[in-house]
């Protein structure tokens, strides 16, 4: 019903909400609607998980900080009936992560912000590692996206949305690596392979990484 439910959403709001903001997609197509996969996006703004879960042509489950889900009435349902897994700032988060391997391991899509926050100035930070334990927990794809001009739309500093500004959603080829629980446990492969994630994200938005 979930999944109904989500997709039900996709179709009904995906093309208002992306004439709203002026949303150009690219890539969407190469996402396999079977199958685990991970999304793996820079983070500019609040708008940001809302274009990509209506620019992806399947339901998207994000991980992301408790913090954004607002109040508990609001958490509650974004976790109960959206799915979403919370990650908190002040805590190991190996619930979390084990949440969102089975959620893969089920076939289902995983979007995850690896920055951790919302950029302050507009520029990719190195990302956090557990993009990399998901990939290799579970040998599930993962596909960089590049977003663009949600910073405009959605300034931190607004309470509210700008529409009308122009904004990106790119999806580029996934990464893949074998299933291997020696490397989920390996900081320097880790590392790696975050950072090469991390690389191909900076591409799809438009900013280089050396």
């Amino acid at each position: 019903m979930r999944e109904l439910a989500f997709r039900g959403v996709q179709v009904a709001a995906g093309p208002g909400v992306r004439a709203l903001f002026r949303t150009t997609r690219h890539g969407h197509k190469l996402v396999s609607t079977r199958g685990g996969i991970v999304l793996a996006f820079n983070h500019l703004s609040f708008l940001d998980p809302i274009l990509l879960e209506l620019s992806i042509p399947r339901p998207v489950y994000f991980l992301g900080k408790r913090e954004v889900l607002g109040n508990r009435l609001t958490a509650f349902l974004l976790v109960r009936l959206c799915g979403h897994i919370p990650v908190y700032s002040d805590r190991a988060n190996e619930q979390a992560l084990e949440r969102a391997t089975a959620v893969l391991a089920e076939g289902r899509a995983i979007a995850l912000a690896p920055e951790g926050t919302r950029s302050h100035d507009g520029r990719i930070r190195p990302g956090k590692t557990g993009v990399a334990i998901l990939a290799y927990r579970t040998g599930c794809p993962v596909y960089p996206v590049g977003i663009r001009g949600t910073d405009s739309a959605w300034p931190r500093e607004r309470m509210l949305p700008r529409p009308f500004r122009r904004t990106w959603v790119s999806v580029g080829t996934p990464l893949t690596v074998e299933a291997d629980a020696e490397a989920a446990e390996d900081p320097r492969r880790l590392r790696e392979l975050t950072d090469r994630i991390m690389r191909a994200v900076s591409q799809l938005a438009g900013e280089a990484r050396t």
